[in-house]
């Protein structure tokens, strides 16, 4: 019985994707937003039937942002895609749940928020990160795009 356990256990990791990890990251663009001589690498997902051409009149699709953690800042603009958000560009997920995906790269030695958590008051300060702020262009560009 345990063994059975273990082999159905194995079986639905292994087919939760027949794609690897490299085939996963393939299917986010590769991208790097500029403003004011700074550069924001960040990869990005878009619904099939937007990439398809086939979307609906009227048919809405949500974003969804996801920021890494500190252990993946850099400027391969590939870290970012380590943990967790290759879920989004699996057959299944994207079936049921269409969406775009931006997953930006914090630059090494930067942080998302505008605050360190070293500082005696980490309070928030009234202007985002420098990263923060270009996500936040980035995205903007993507709207109006």
């Amino acid at each position: 019985m345990r063994l059975c356990l273990m082999v159905l256990a194995l079986w639905s990791i292994a087919s939760v994707s027949s794609l690897s990890a490299d085939d996963l990251a393939d299917r986010f663009e590769k991208r790097v937003f500029e403003s004011e001589g700074a550069k924001l690498g960040y990869r990005f997902l878009a619904p099939k039937a937007f990439l398809s051409g086939s979307v609906k009149e009227g048919e809405k699709f949500p974003l969804v942002i996801f920021l890494h953690g500190a252990g993946e800042r850099g400027d391969d603009n590939t870290a970012q895609l380590i943990h967790g958000v290759k879920r989004f560009a699996q057959d299944d997920f994207l079936a049921k749940y269409p969406c775009f995906v931006i997953a930006p790269q914090c630059p090494n030695e930067q942080i998302w928020a505008s605050f360190s958590w070293r500082e005696p008051d980490a309070g928030m300060k009234s202007e985002p990160s420098k990263p923060m702020g270009l996500l936040i262009k980035a995205v903007d560009n993507l709207e109006k795009g």
